[in-house]
């Protein structure tokens, strides 16, 4: 193919391979990419008849679009988290929240931090924290409400 030929035949089905490709991978600007790898596979192939050229490019976008689209769900399945679009105000400031609650957490003693996380995360009872930890029930009560201060404090400062 000549490259007189080959600018005709790029004038003359450019538009249609990009229409056929947009309805298969959904954007123009993909699409416009699958069109010039279509014509790009065109340069390498030997084709012995200049009648299949039109063949050829279709079936190049319909494979090139399939590529595209097979990419993009492995690519969605293996993204990470931030990749998935924008996070709203209210997601943004519960995370940063937690993560508050968390830090404050770690400054607790351990035995207070059981206490409260058991209670408060858990939402067991007093009886059953006792049972569990071996304490009695009043032990669940101070260790509970000091941790409850505790972290009123270390919140408090971040807020």
């Amino acid at each position: 193919m000549t490259p007189d030929e080959f600018t005709a035949t790029y004038r003359e089905h450019y538009p249609r391979l990009v229409n056929l490709a947009r309805r298969i991978v959904g954007d123009q600007a993909t699409a416009e990419d699958v069109a010039q790898d279509a014509f790009v596979a065109l340069l390498k192939a030997t084709l012995h008849d200049e009648q299949t050229v039109p063949r050829f490019l279709s079936v190049a976008v319909k494979n090139r679009s399939r590529d595209v689209l097979r990419h993009r769900k492995v690519a969605h399945k293996y993204a990470p988290f931030e990749t998935f679009g924008p996070l709203s105000a209210e997601y943004a400031l519960s995370v940063a929240l937690f993560i508050d609650i968390i830090a404050a957490l770690r400054t607790l003693p351990a035995s207070q931090r059981r206490a409260i996380v058991l209670r408060t995360y858990a939402g067991l009872s007093e009886a059953e924290i006792a049972d569990r930890m071996g304490w009695a029930r009043g032990t669940v009560k101070s260790h509970t409400a000091r941790a409850r201060a505790s972290l009123r404090r270390e919140l408090a400062e971040v807020a």
